[in-house]
């Protein structure tokens, strides 16, 4: 009875240690370099990456003007219709050509979906290359929602 308790403790001991250890490499700049442990955000990014923006707030953004739309849904749907003035940057073309031109204002990413992780990558993206970016918290599912202006592409 006295050994089981001996290893109870040690393994509950083993453990805390370890999420103690995993919490301080979060927090300490100079932690592990173990990317898996570690949020692939610049340190002084990190807070405002994961605040999404949400649709009034966007819609108020985009009333001003003072960001720049970027879809990541295929040109087929984007064609259908999109948020007026957004450029079309579809997901994975992304990363084979990850130019986008913003004319130096802050970038809004949105995809169809609420909490898009594609969203998420691509403002981590964004911001690896030193722009200012977001992401539509609820998609553009919630902006047709609320019956937010909406535009279609030209056929070419």
């Amino acid at each position: 009875m006295k050994s089981n308790l001996r290893i109870g403790s040690l393994v509950g001991l083993l453990l805390v240690s370890a999420v103690l250890g995993l919490l301080w490499n979060q927090a300490y700049p100079g932690g592990l370099s173990w990317r898996l442990l570690q949020l692939s955000l610049p340190d002084g990014s990190r807070r405002s990456a994961w605040q999404p923006v949400s649709t009034d707030s966007a819609f108020a953004l985009w009333i001003r003007r003072e960001v720049c739309f970027v879809d990541l849904r295929s040109p087929e749907d984007f064609r259908l219709d999109h948020i007026p003035g957004a450029l079309n940057k579809p997901f994975l073309s992304f990363f084979r050509n990850p130019e986008v031109v913003t004319d130096d204002r802050p970038v809004m990413v949105y995809d169809f979906e609420a909490h898009s992780e594609r969203s998420v990558l691509l403002v981590q993206a964004f911001r690896r290359a030193g722009a200012e970016a977001f992401f539509l918290r609820n998609g553009y599912r919630d902006w047709l929602a609320y019956g937010f202006p909406r535009e279609a592409a030209e056929v070419r």
